[in-house]
């Protein structure tokens, strides 16, 4: 979310631009689903739920965290314009790929059909956000993972149709 709010406030690529505004539209919508689901189902808010987590899961989770923030240092650090519509590109790569990673859990494992499906929809539009994001910075002259320090140095391949429910 920080990232695309930078790419409205910082980019100039049009294309780029409209992206980060439908992600934000659709992060929003996206979180009211799940907190709707999560109180409905388990009476919960998300900073409960978040505390009956296993201390395996919450470190993962803020490892994740921490990469998503050396991202967001990264992009803070680049200047306005086409520069920084490439390093947004670029960084969103390994975001997404984080995302996809995140949605596979729930799509194979939850006991709502309504989860699951949201999940397998996730996925599916992390792989998709993946594939335009690596096109765009191919249609730009540039390739994927070119910040250093992200780790992104190697593409993600996932099997075919990771993101379907059956």
């Amino acid at each position: 979310v920080a990232m695309a709010r930078l790419e409205l406030d910082r980019g100039t690529d049009s294309t780029l631009r409209a992206r980060a505004q439908t992600l934000l539209t659709a992060h929003q919508r996206q979180v009211e689903q799940f907190t709707g689901w999560l109180r409905q189902w388990y009476a919960m808010t998300p900073a409960q739920a978040l505390a009956r987590l296993s201390p395996d899961v919450r470190t993962t989770l803020a490892a994740l965290e921490q990469g998503v923030q050396r991202l967001l240092s990264g992009l803070r650090g680049t200047g306005e314009g086409t520069g920084f519509d490439q390093a947004y590109a670029d960084m969103m790569i390994p975001l997404h790929t984080s995302g996809l990673i995140q949605f596979l859990e729930p799509q194979a494992r939850a006991v709502h059909a309504e989860l699951r499906s949201a999940a397998a929809t996730g996925a599916t539009g992390q792989e998709s956000e993946i594939a335009d994001f690596s096109a765009w910075l191919s249609g730009h002259g540039a390739h994927a993972a070119t910040v250093p320090g992200t780790a992104a140095s190697a593409p993600v391949t996932l099997p075919k149709g990771a993101a379907d429910t059956g």
